[in-house]
């Protein structure tokens, strides 16, 4: 029997009630639902660790049986994007054809291999970026990089990246040197990055699509009632 098989139900009622919540949004990722369960099932939540507690990563293990358990809740994924200097995140939608079944089959395989982010080559700033290399990418700005430049996921340009490394002083001269990203604001919020997300707003770059669903994850899933506010301020303003 799966470890995952006893709380089957418990990630259903998750699944329902973040289809329930980011109808608007229109996706979310496991850490979402493990958010929820921290919140309202955390003694369940802790169960399902000590299920996994021979794992090295019991959270990881978790995260990974998840992962691999959804697409039996009818989820489908919507594509992984890089978070992090080193890691990735798969997206799931949110549709009404994705609604999660009344009830929750037993899962029938354990968790693969958690994924890693494709590197791609001929991306210089990706490198700089990981390794918080700012005068490595002024001067790779300066030698003619385009501050807009494809990244190694869709979506994904310089700007958004280092958003989501938190990095502020290598969001500051990406801004100066003109970069407007895919959503940057999406990508700093996730992260939990609320010096590079205020730094974005005063410099107005994120687009209108970026604010709402950077204003959707930050109302449900962060604990920061000024960035939120400030948010809203931004996209009233843009309203007028």
């Amino acid at each position: 029997m799966s470890q995952l098989e006893p709380y089957a139900p418990l990630i259903l009622e998750a699944v329902q009630e973040i289809h329930r919540r980011h109808a608007i949004a229109g996706w979310y990722d496991v850490r979402y639902l493990i958010k929820w369960l921290q919140s309202k099932r955390k003694p369940e939540l802790k169960a399902l660790y000590d299920a996994y507690r021979d794992a090295p990563d019991p959270k990881q293990a978790v995260q990974s049986a998840i992962e691999a358990y959804l697409p039996a809740l009818n989820q489908k994924k919507m594509g992984t994007i890089a978070v992090e200097p080193k890691g990735s995140v798969i997206m799931w939608k949110v549709s009404s054809k994705t609604a999660p079944p009344p009830e929750a089959p037993p899962p029938t395989t354990e968790a693969p291999p958690p994924e890693r982010p494709r590197r791609v080559r001929g991306q210089p700033w990706v490198a700089l970026i990981d390794k918080g290399d700012l005068a490595g990418l002024r001067r790779w700005l300066d030698a003619g990089g385009d501050p807009n430049a494809p990244g190694r996921a869709k979506g994904e340009e310089p700007l958004d990246y280092a958003a989501s490394s938190g990095d502020v002083p290598l969001v500051r001269l990406l801004l100066e040197r003109g970069a407007r990203g895919r959503m940057p604001l999406l990508e700093a919020v996730l992260n939990v990055r609320g010096e590079v997300a205020r730094l974005l707003l005063e410099h107005g770059a994120p687009t209108r699509d970026d604010l709402s669903e950077a204003r959707a994850v930050v109302r449900d899933l962060v604990d920061d009632d000024e960035l939120y506010r400030l948010i809203e301020k931004e996209l009233r303003r843009r309203r007028k």
